[in-house]
């Protein structure tokens, strides 16, 4: 899970040419990582069967970082937590 996160985080600094590890860069690191590991589809899902976040992680091979990322991300395009 961290792995896999991870490398998705660097992928994207060197998607957008980040040269050095300025805050800036670390928080569209995890946006592309986000982005990129989250599917949409499978969230909803996850989210009407458990209102654990931790859970929605594991479920989909990603960190809870990338998980709150991309809620914050999309949460008003996504329906409540229960």
């Amino acid at each position: 899970m961290h792995d896999r996160s991870a490398l998705a985080h660097e992928l994207g600094h060197d998607d957008r040419g980040h040269r050095n590890d300025r805050p800036k860069h670390e928080v569209m690191a995890d946006r592309y990582a986000a982005e990129r590991m989250v599917d949409p589809e499978l969230l909803v899902d996850l989210m009407r069967w458990s209102p654990d976040m931790s859970r929605w992680a594991h479920e989909m091979g990603v960190t809870t970082r990338l998980i709150r990322v991309y809620w914050n991300l999309h949460r008003s395009n996504l329906p409540a937590a229960q």
